[in-house]
């Protein structure tokens, strides 16, 4: 009797024969599933900090004198304000520049360039740190105490003259003090001050400068 022909007899075996068919099929079709898993960390964001400053006198002088005479008691004075505005820290330095050093007809302006005796390279400059403003709302320190930052010939604070590091929206007040040192008697005085040797070798001179303050981040 054929194979056909005994299934046909039996149909329950057939039934039984067909379903061990489809289940051996479903084992090989599903052979390959796994166990799975996902987790996800979005919004992984970046941004970079800002460091900026601001100058109490942007744009104009800390200090300025006409008619300077020789003496410590001549001394002149004036103060300036540094903030770090940004977000990040800075390291501060200040840069000094020399923008002049000419004869003066008036003991105001500058007139024909100097090569000699210029007014620059005999002031003397002191620089000091007046510490930090402080409180809320924040408050000017008074200059009471002070840290030298520089005290030497007015033409020689450089170009990176080292200050200190700013946190984020510390602000702190320098105080500039300039004199023309007292050169002493003049050797050959004559109807009027300018020329000679001694004082009067820097009689009717002019200079200006520049003070740049620059900041870098740490």
């Amino acid at each position: 009797m054929s194979r056909i022909a005994f299934l046909a007899r039996h149909p329950r075996r057939s039934i039984t024969a067909l379903a061990t068919l489809v289940a051996a099929g479903a084992v090989v079709v599903g052979s390959g599933a796994v166990f799975s898993t996902q987790t996800a960390n979005p919004s992984n964001t970046f941004a970079s900090g800002i460091l900026s400053q601001t100058n109490s006198n942007t744009g104009s002088a800390i200090l300025t004198a006409s008619n300077l005479v020789p003496g410590a008691s001549h001394a002149v004075h004036g103060t300036v304000d540094i903030k770090n505005s940004g977000t990040v820290g800075g390291v501060f330095t200040l840069a000094e520049t020399i923008a002049a050093d000419k004869d003066s007809a008036d003991g105001v302006t500058g007139g024909a360039d100097r090569t000699s005796n210029k007014l620059s390279q005999a002031l003397h400059l002191q620089i000091e740190d007046c510490g930090a403003w402080s409180g809320s709302p924040a408050v000017a320190p008074d200059c009471s105490s002070t840290t030298s930052i520089y005290d030497g010939a007015f033409d020689s604070v450089g170009s990176s003259h080292a200050l200190s590091t700013y946190g984020s929206g510390e602000q702190r007040r320098y105080k500039f003090t300039v004199y023309l040192p007292d050169g002493g008697t003049p050797g050959s005085p004559g109807a009027t001050s300018v020329g000679g040797s001694g004082d009067n070798a820097l009689s009717g001179a002019f200079t200006s400068a520049t003070f740049t303050w620059n900041a870098v981040t740490n």
